[in-house]
C-alpha cells in the first residue's frame, strides 16, 4: 500500500512522492469506487503490471469533470512523471 503522510494529500509510492487530489472522489457513477480505490488497486498490481508496459507509449483518456463530462487524451507524460 502507499505510504500516505497525516493529512491524506501525498503518497510515497517506491520512493516517489506524489501529491493526490481528490482521492474520495467517485470515479465511476453507480459504484463507491473512488479515485483512492483505483490509486490502492494500480499499487497492488503495479509489480506485475509495470513490465508490461516499458517501452510502450503513453496514452491516457481523461474525464477530469466525471464519466458524463467533457474528456481528452493526454498523449504525453508530463515533466514529473518518473522515468
Amino acid at each position: 500500500m502507499p505510504e500516505e503522510d497525516a493529512n491524506g494529500k501525498t503518497v510515497t509510492i517506491d520512493g516517489h512522492r506524489l501529491a493526490i487530489s481528490h482521492r474520495d472522489k467517485v470515479l465511476f457513477p453507480g459504484t463507491d469506487q473512488t479515485k483512492g480505490d483505483l490509486i490502492d488497486y494500480y499499487d497492488r498490481v503495479a509489480a506485475t503490471l509495470v513490465p508490461h508496459l516499458a517501452d510502450h507509449p503513453v496514452s491516457l483518456q481523461r474525464f477530469p469533470d466525471g464519466l458524463d463530462g467533457e474528456g481528452f487524451y493526454q498523449k504525453d507524460a508530463p515533466a514529473y512523471f518518473p522515468d
